[in-house]
């Protein structure tokens, strides 16, 4: 039988703050490990991470999203297409999990959402902040695995996007602090 690790972080933050900082943690047979955290996710956000929703009646949907921060320990707010499924779902079932995807570490952030504000300045399209309060942050790095952040690009003629997300992600981080 196949011993699977799962250990719980106290915060978000664990995974987002202090750029490449290791630490040792303990596992239950005794040994140790070090984990690095990764930079820039998601608390300066930016960084890909899979959104995974359910409609009223359970049935999941999952897509990749890059527009989140960590605003605390306990709150992640993401900019969500008022026009997604992941949008209605929300209005259904007020529920979201992340899987939040950094070099050396993966980690589940899941708890409830509440819409925070139905229409964001600085999204070219009908875009919502959305805030999840965390009820839960685990760590799901496997043991002598190294997991490489995804990234992205964008290719010609939609360069602009870069200013776009920055803008998107500054709003996210704006509204946190103004509350």
């Amino acid at each position: 039988m196949e011993f699977r690790q799962t250990l719980e972080l106290r915060s978000i933050t664990d995974i987002s703050v202090a750029p490449e900082i290791s630490r040792e943690r303990r596992i239950p047979d005794g040994g140790a490990r070090t984990a690095r955290r990764p930079g820039g996710l998601p608390d300066r956000g930016g960084r890909p991470s899979v959104l995974a929703t359910a409609d009223r009646f359970g049935s999941p949907h999952t897509s990749l999203i890059t527009w989140l921060v960590a605003r605390d320990a306990r709150t992640v707010a993401l900019a969500l297409d008022r026009r997604s499924q992941h949008f209605r779902n929300l209005q259904e079932n007020p529920r979201a999990c992340l899987e939040v995807l950094g070099d050396g570490l993966v980690a589940k952030a899941a708890g409830g959402v509440r819409v925070a504000t139905e229409q964001m300045h600085s999204a070219p399209f009908p875009c919502a902040m959305v805030e999840v309060e965390l009820e839960e942050v685990r760590d799901h790095t496997v043991l002598g695995a190294v997991f490489q952040s995804p990234s992205y690009s964008y290719g010609p003629g939609k360069e602009h996007r870069h200013g776009v997300a920055a803008a998107v992600l500054e709003e996210l981080k704006v509204a946190g602090r103004n509350r």
